[in-house]
């Protein structure tokens, strides 16, 4: 059998890498439960907000918080969070509400209708930026969940609390750098309902 020099070799190998990969299927960019995979759902489904504050990343509370997200907390046929079984779950649901097609799908705009808000407001900011829309339709989906939970404990204070981080959220006007204010508001806010 004649010997393959090492050069005829590293050919052989990326070949055999580059046609194992045609097969139509894409692998897991990293390995469920790995640091990797913690920090790519965290990168896609952001649990804390932007100064830092929330659970530790692949924790016991993390995993919660992105089972609040994913609305499949206190679900049945939820994985045990212990396990490469929950990462596994997490990993798929979150692949297919973030695939190309749902992307395409995703709507555009906030959670509220632009065509009231007053121009030069913080609303109307946020109807002309996609970050924020996105930002705000997130957290009507988060505090729309927080309020079923809620339904038992005490719906008017929730109501009144969004009352007053909506009224807070709109004195960035004040701020030097309003985007990055309101950015920083939802995502505490997110973080904030997610914790409880």
């Amino acid at each position: 059998m004649p010997r393959l020099r090492p050069v005829s070799f590293f050919l052989v190998l990326v070949a055999a890498s580059v046609l194992g990969g045609e097969s139509g299927q894409s692998a897991p960019s990293s390995p469920a439960c790995s640091e990797s995979w913690y920090r790519s759902i965290e990168a896609r489904l952001p649990t804390s907000d932007a100064q830092g504050h929330g659970p530790d990343v692949g924790s016991e509370e993390w995993k919660s918080a992105i089972e609040f997200q994913l609305g499949i907390r206190d679900e049945s046929g939820v994985p045990d969070r212990d396990g490469d079984d929950w990462c596994r779950y997490v990993d798929r649901l979150v692949r297919e509400r973030g695939g190309e097609a749902s992307v395409a799908a995703t709507p555009r705009g906030p959670s509220y209708a632009c065509d009231k808000v007053r121009p030069g407001s913080i609303e109307a900011m946020i109807c002309g930026d996609d970050e924020l829309s996105a930002l705000d339709r997130t957290l009507a989906d988060v505090y729309a969940a927080a309020s079923k939970r809620a339904a038992d404990e005490h719906p008017p204070r929730l109501a009144a609390e969004q009352r007053g981080w909506i009224k807070g959220r709109d004195e960035c006007w004040k701020s030097d750098d309003k985007h990055g204010c309101v950015r920083d508001e939802y995502r505490r806010r997110n973080a904030e309902l997610q914790a409880r």
